[in-house]
């Protein structure tokens, strides 16, 4: 590259800025896959502009003109090599969509990423997704579907920064739209995520895969199962672990701070400090839980512990009955009015006259942390439609040692006085 000019001074600082935008990576707009046809055997690639990260997508996607990668990537390392803005793929490409998701099908051949992407602590700016038309595909995100396992498929060490996603389909996230059995670690993300169902600040769906040490600043808005850093985990081995949310989470059904559904997965040592609003199942950590999660093998009894009843793990905790006088019955826990800051859950009955029960506090492992007994009150004479406070756990374990902040099960029965026996089951945060 040649830069002459006459003027002596502007020479020096002209020519320094010639040498550094021949030094930088150029950035075009148009997606780049070089950086794998020169090698596509190799079992690791490096990636360090926009381009080359967009032409990640196209090779995944199968839109590149090539055949797609072998299993698209499985048992391959894609390392990011500096931070990347995506501004170039935002609302003036690709006719107002903006990013092409990496990964836009569940598909074996040709649809979904099956390797490692290794964002080696750098971050991606500029990802803008806009896909409200009549006609658009599930799975938005960075990356829009994820497939592999938990041992060969991962995105670690990546920060979204300032996403602006809008979807009118399910599954949309920052990091992902939609994982199978893979994992992400030590990822966050902020900006806002919109979408549908299945909507997270990190992840829309994932499904028997793990979340690790990773949070979610993002405002994160849609109508069932959405989740601060995740809006559905699914799968006896769908679990987040160590990771927290900051930013709204709005929805309609199914809203939580860190999950906004659960069907058969686990949370453990997660946390919430922003701000919830949903119309049905509404919880800091979790929105809703379906029936019969098994939470694992209690040692002393030799039997499962399920969860049997859908019950929100909000800040009061309501279940009913399925016999006896059902919609009159009403169990609730959460802080006692009275003693608001004693550092125990409090539980409440209101209904038919109890005889007695015991609850068992079990951590999401199924370990047994502390039996609780119930006390009951014989009185006929009662007010069936007061509020009682019937027993209460101190967040201690057997050995009277404060429990670890993260995610109990808490599972019983109560005995009415005519001798009914009814189950309780219900989930709380330690934070």
């Amino acid at each position: 590259m040649n830069c002459i000019f006459n003027n002596n001074e502007n020479y020096l600082a002209l020519t320094l800025v010639c040498l550094i935008a021949f030094m930088a990576p150029a950035q075009t707009g148009t997606p780049n896959t070089d950086w794998y046809t020169a090698n596509p055997s190799a079992k690791t690639f490096t990636i360090r502009t926009a381009d080359e990260l967009a032409g990640l997508a196209q090779i995944v996607n199968g839109t590149w003109g090539g055949m797609p990668a072998y299993f698209n990537f499985r048992n391959c390392v894609i390392n990011l090599a500096d931070d990347v803005d995506l501004s170039d793929y935002g609302a003036d490409y690709n006719d107002g969509a903006g990013w092409t998701p990496i990964g836009i099908n569940n598909i074996y051949n040709g649809g979904s990423f099956s390797g490692t992407f290794d964002g080696n602590g750098n971050i991606i700016t500029g990802l803008y997704i806009n896909r409200t038309g009549p006609n658009e595909s599930r799975f938005v995100g960075l990356f829009g579907y994820i497939m592999g396992d938990t041992a060969v498929t991962a995105v670690r060490n990546l920060g979204v920064i300032d996403a602006d996603i809008t979807a009118s389909v399910d599954r949309a996230g920052a990091v992902a739209g939609h994982i199978s059995s893979g994992s992400v670690i030590n990822c966050y993300s902020t900006g806002t995520v919109t979408g549908k169902n299945d909507v997270g600040g990190l992840i829309g769906f994932i499904n028997g895969g793990a979340i690790i040490n990773c949070y979610s600043a993002a405002s994160v808005e849609g109508h069932d199962n959405v989740g601060g850093v995740a809006g559905y985990v699914n799968g006896s081995t769908g679990s987040v672990t160590n990771s927290y949310s900051t930013g709204s989470v709005n929805g309609n059904n199914s809203v939580g701070g860190v999950a906004g559904y659960i069907y058969g997965g686990t949370i453990t040592d997660c946390c919430f400090t922003g701000i919830i609003n949903g119309n049905h199942h509404a919880g800091d950590i979790v929105g809703r839980i379906f029936n019969e999660i098994t939470a694992g093998l209690d040692q002393k009894n030799k039997h499962n512990i399920k969860i049997y009843e859908d019950i929100p793990p909000v800040n009061t905790f309501s279940g009913k009955f399925y016999h006896g006088d059902g919609d009159t019955n009403k169990f609730t826990a959460g802080p006692n009015p009275a003693v608001k800051h004693s550092g125990s859950v409090n539980f409440f009955w209101q209904g038919a006259v109890l005889q007695s029960g015991t609850l068992f506090v079990y951590e999401m492992s199924g370990n047994l942390v502390k039996k609780i007994i119930i006390t009951g009150n014989c009185s006929n004479a009662i007010d069936k439609s007061e509020k009682r406070n019937i027993g209460k756990w101190d967040l201690t374990n057997t050995k009277g040692q404060p429990v670890c902040t993260g995610t109990y099960v808490i599972k019983g029965t109560i005995t009415a006085i005519n001798g009914d026996k009814e189950r309780i089951s219900l989930v709380i945060g330690v934070r």
